[in-house]
């Protein structure tokens, strides 16, 4: 498992590199958005004079401020959910180089030592069956060791993991944040652990 964790370090940084980056977008368009949805009315108002019918019609396709601030809060909601999707791809990611390294050095998951207990579950099957679940998100059809784990998360930490959020998303970044895995040493520290 060393030499694999060594041959996958620069892909999994990178990966945290780009979900620390995605999340930090995430934040700045959650901001802009709010403060649309709260102050918009003050910023376009105050900048009236700017914003005559001429412009508006000409550059935007649309005759008021309020207009203009739907077209803007429209536009950073669609952002955010690109970030947000983008987040639980690199997530997924991450699952799934952690999934095959496992795959690679003991070949079935029975095979690999359990690792750390995350409430009644050991790591090698919650990296296992959430690799799985992401994978297969969108077929909504698991298989009974990706249901068990996922009823046993719920139990464990809460309705996040509930039937109908794994059944309509990928939950790599909830399965990260249960695993602590904000970084590679994080990352390396529990695979190292499945040796």
């Amino acid at each position: 498992m060393t030499q694999y964790i060594k041959d996958t370090e620069y892909a999994v940084k990178k990966l945290f590199d780009l979900i620390e980056h995605e999340n930090k977008e995430l934040n700045n368009a959650i901001n802009i958005k709010n403060e649309l949805s709260i102050y918009g009315k003050d910023l376009f108002e105050n900048n009236k004079e700017h914003l005559n019918a001429e412009i508006l019609i000409e550059l935007y396709g649309i005759n008021s401020t309020n207009e203009l601030k739907q077209k803007e809060i429209e536009r950073i909601t669609f952002q955010i959910s690109i970030n947000e999707f983008s987040i639980r791809v690199l997530g997924s990611t991450i699952l799934q180089i952690a999934k095959q390294g496992i795959s690679i050095i003991h070949q079935q998951l029975r095979n690999c030592p359990g690792g750390r207990l995350l409430g009644t579950q050991e790591l090698n099957n919650i990296i296992w069956q959430a690799r799985n679940q992401c994978m297969h998100f969108e077929d909504g059809n698991f298989n009974r060791s990706v249901v068990e784990c996922f009823n046993k998360l719920e139990r464990d930490f809460g309705n996040t993991f509930c039937v109908q959020n794994y059944n309509s998303k990928c939950m790599s970044i909830e399965v990260l944040d249960i695993l602590n895995w904000k970084s590679f040493q994080d990352y390396e520290r529990d695979m190292l652990l499945l040796q």
